[in-house]
């Protein structure tokens, strides 16, 4: 079995500094749950994945990704993103910049769906 996915479960949850037992409780799934995931034992049910994508700061792709890092937040991540199509390696941003990028991160999340 391709462990890659489940590589990368666990390198998201401890960069986001959860343990297993924290990042069980806010899936709402338990502890031996996420250790299996993390093990390749078992996979999470497909409709799990928008939420764990969610807790990581991250898109489903980046769980089949070899080089995919987790983000504090969505801004942090849209940031990134655009450095990388600019050519920048860093960009310093300013607070109005990290809102914009807060609420047209978060507005996709926050319509509803049709």
């Amino acid at each position: 079995m391709n462990t890659v996915f489940s590589d990368n479960l666990k390198k998201f949850r401890q960069q986001k500094n959860l343990t297993q037992e924290q990042a069980a409780e806010i899936l709402g799934v338990s502890p031996h749950t996420v250790s299996r995931w993390e093990c390749s034992t078992t996979l999470p049910d497909v409709t799990m994945l928008p939420k764990i994508a969610k807790l990581y700061c991250v898109t489903i792709d980046d769980f089949f990704r070899e080089t995919s890092v987790a983000y504090e937040n969505y801004a942090q991540r849209k940031n990134k993103e655009i450095s990388t199509k600019t050519g920048t390696a860093k960009r310093r941003i300013d607070h109005s910049d990290s809102t914009r990028l807060f609420m047209s991160a978060r507005r996709p999340m926050d319509q509803p769906s049709l």
